[in-house]
């Protein structure tokens, strides 16, 4: 019951549609994905420029290294920005 925090198990789609309905954070929220894939993102990092890096969750950026700040992020490629809101 924890792994699906307090659900009851079912499929992600079903899951989501009853979230819909009921309301709340389905089990497979983006909130908890976003941190997950961020930490990959960030070991991918530290591990191609064989250093230990700096992230600072609250303003989700990587402090005190310009280098590895530059591998977070890329300029994006024109007519297909993503806009920010």
């Amino acid at each position: 019951a924890a792994l699906y925090k307090g659900k009851q198990h079912e499929g992600h789609k079903n899951n989501f549609y009853r979230c819909i309905r009921e309301g709340g954070l389905p089990v497979s929220d983006v909130y908890s994905h976003v941190q997950t894939m961020n930490t990959c993102h960030l070991a991918a990092i530290a591990a191609r420029l064989g250093r230990s890096i700096k992230w600072n969750p609250k303003t989700e950026k990587i402090e005190g290294d310009e280098l590895a700040a530059t591998f977070f992020a890329r300029e994006q490629r024109k007519g297909y920005e993503i806009l920010r809101v």
